[in-house]
């Protein structure tokens, strides 16, 4: 493969994850979001490329993405305890929790998928309902807490301390 080709696609395919991610493709392993996935195979022909290679420069882009939305998730925690609007102790906890709930959602993709959109849903919602009561066992305002990784508190219909900015 030549080095003009390299050059081309690197960025295409940023810029093609990117617009996927955009568009809510969610946050799931790489693998199982990308395998097969039309825009792969398409960058992949019009590029003369290896559909693997292309599959893992978008994987490598999407780690990149959700390592930096980590650093800006904690840079925002850190910030809110300097302000004197969280403890440390809280900010610990949150970071925990949110952990905890990453861990959760990774190993349960595969069940939520085979979900009909309702039963998802209820689940989604269920599990809202948990973190809600967690953060006032806490006394932690869930506006401070990130509901996903890579999502905002605006996207779930919540304002708050940094519902504009996420």
């Amino acid at each position: 493969m030549n080095r003009m080709k390299k050059t081309i696609v690197l960025p295409v395919a940023a810029l093609a994850l990117m617009a996927m991610l955009a568009y809510g493709v969610g946050q799931v392993k790489a693998d199982e979001q990308f395998k097969n996935h039309p825009l792969v195979q398409f960058i992949a022909e019009r590029f003369d490329l290896d559909e693997e290679e292309v599959l893992t420069a978008m994987e490598d882009f999407q780690e990149q993405r959700h390592e930096q939305a980590g650093v800006q998730f904690e840079n925002r925690l850190t910030q809110a305890v300097l302000d004197g609007k969280l403890t440390e102790d809280q900010r610990e906890m949150i970071l925990q929790k949110h952990e905890e709930m990453r861990a959760e959602q990774e190993s349960n993709w595969t069940v939520l998928g085979e979900m009909s959109a309702d039963e998802r849903r209820d689940e989604i919602m269920a599990r809202h309902e948990e973190l809600k009561s967690w953060a006032e066992e806490n006394s932690i305002d869930l506006s401070y807490f990130n509901m996903g990784i890579g999502r905002g508190s605006r996207m779930h219909g919540m304002s708050g301390e940094f519902g504009a900015d996420w």
